[in-house]
């Protein structure tokens, strides 16, 4: 599986710094370059247990999406790790709730909602606000009308916005 996930890294790499390059765009994260976050993204994907289910393009583009997302909130919360000291026990609750790390986790339990209730709605946030494809790219790759896609975006949406509330 090793040899699968080199070759489509180096298969769509160019379009992997993209990815990396459009959500790091959205975040004020300093210090990391798109090909380090693609090469962190690498390692957290080559680890993962799940790798065996990735045999299509658009499926390995999402998940390596996914495995972006998550190394940039790794990065977010460890910048933004309250710096106590040691003897002074810091939970959960007090570092995320009302904090910088908090809309992203409450985002990734939208996202983890969305995909128990739905996992076609899962697939196209991803591929549209994750993986930076267009409609006309989703609606070809899962191969249904333009539409279609859009009407499932407006009800992923609606349903990730009642879970952020």
């Amino acid at each position: 599986m090793e040899q699968f996930l080199n070759a489509k890294t180096e298969h769509f790499y160019s379009r992997l710094v993209h990815l990396a390059k459009y959500q790091i765009s959205d975040l004020s994260v300093v210090g990391i370059s798109p090909e380090e976050l693609v090469h962190k993204a690498y390692i957290r994907l080559a680890t993962s247990k799940n790798i065996d289910d990735i045999d299509e393009d658009s499926y390995f583009l999402s998940a390596f999406s996914v495995s972006i997302r998550f190394s940039l909130i790794d990065l977010i919360r460890k910048r933004n790790a309250v710096k106590r000291p040691p003897e002074i026990s810091c939970s959960f609750d007090e570092r995320y709730i009302g904090g910088a790390g908090y809309s992203d986790y409450r985002l990734s339990e939208g996202l983890n909602l969305l995909k128990s209730k739905n996992t076609k709605l899962y697939d196209i946030i991803y591929l549209k606000f994750f993986a930076g494809c267009t409609i006309d790219e989703i609606s070809s790759m899962l191969d249904v009308s333009s539409s279609t896609v859009k009407r499932h975006l407006l009800s992923a949406k609606v349903i990730l916005n009642m879970a952020l509330r």
